[in-house]
């Protein structure tokens, strides 16, 4: 005799919901201890979507125009996206709180000692279920 299938529990739509932003924890890559947490607009959030439309419509003329950036303009400008979708963070550097502003993040992300907080935060933008939870309703 086979065994019937268990159909998969429903969940209401009403229950899950796109979140704005969602806090990345960001582990060390030797350890896996958290170092410490950033802040990231989701892709539903308004501002990260007309920044997207923003450079889509650039990347588009620029194409229409004949202009490709090189691998380093590529890096800078993948610096400056990420840059823009952070909202915060909390990092301690030299023992003191570091500072959050959208430069300071540029920075961070283009420092060439700190790839490994770089790769997290892309890792983390492109997965989009970081971004879904549970709805008030929920």
């Amino acid at each position: 005799m086979t065994k019937k299938a268990e159909s998969p529990q429903r969940i209401d739509l009403d229950d899950v919901e796109d979140l704005m932003e969602a806090d990345v924890p960001i582990k060390h890559p030797s350890t896996g201890a958290v170092v410490g947490t950033i802040r990231l607009m989701g892709p539903e959030n308004p501002v990260r979507r007309r920044l997207m439309f923003a450079r889509i419509d650039r990347m588009n003329a620029d194409a229409i125009a004949g202009v490709h950036p090189s691998a380093a303009e590529s890096f800078d400008l993948l610096s400056d996206d990420l840059a823009d979708i952070t909202a915060g963070w909390d990092f301690t550097k030299g023992g003191q709180p570091l500072p959050f502003s959208r430069q300071a993040a540029a920075e961070l992300y283009s420092d060439p000692k700190r790839g490994w907080i770089r790769a997290q935060v892309v890792a983390a933008r492109d997965n989009r279920e970081r971004f879904i939870g549970t709805s008030a309703n929920g």
